[in-house]
């Protein structure tokens, strides 16, 4: 009986431990979103409301687009012509900001996996430093066994593990 209730107690422990990794990844992904996206959702705001204000002037709408260029680059929006403009800031700006959104999660998405990756190279390394240090040893205390093992328990297959 008291292995069993060990054993679920492991069990719970585990979950509530990979819930909390899962926690803060979300929280990391979603704060790395609205750091990327905050700037070029406000950046497009303004111009949006600056160009309906413009009226129906070929003109100065042209003007706008060349006057304001670099702050519509930094939207990551290309508009080239004032049919695009019209698209951008005036019918479908939502559309803009949804994408604007999306590549943002897309990068901090990305940005996580590298961190993840990094701290897997990481431990890894350290792992077989440690197996070279102990294989050196004299009293020969550590095995291709033992390390093979510390490394399917970092959760690579056997193949995997034997390879390295």
């Amino acid at each position: 009986m008291g292995l069993t209730i060990d054993s679920f107690w492991d069990w719970v422990t585990g979950a509530n431990s990979a819930a909390e990794a899962q926690r803060k990844l979300n929280k990391e992904i979603s704060e790395g979103t609205n750091q990327a996206a905050s700037k070029q959702i406000v950046v497009l705001k303004e111009l949006s409301i600056a160009y309906q204000k413009l009226g129906e002037s070929s003109e100065k709408k042209q003007e706008f687009l060349k006057k304001y260029s670099d702050k519509i680059k930094e939207t990551g929006i290309s508009v080239d012509d004032l049919k695009k403009a019209e698209d951008v800031f005036v019918n479908n700006t939502d559309t803009y900001v949804n994408a604007i959104m999306a590549r943002a999660k897309a990068q901090a998405v990305e940005n996580a996996a590298v961190k993840i990756y990094q701290e897997y190279l990481d431990e890894r390394y350290d792992l077989e430093q440690k197996f070279a240090k102990n294989k050196n040893k004299s009293a020969g205390t550590s095995s291709k066994e033992e390390y093979v093992t510390l490394l399917k328990g970092m959760g690579m297959t056997a193949e995997q593990a034997e390879e390295a």
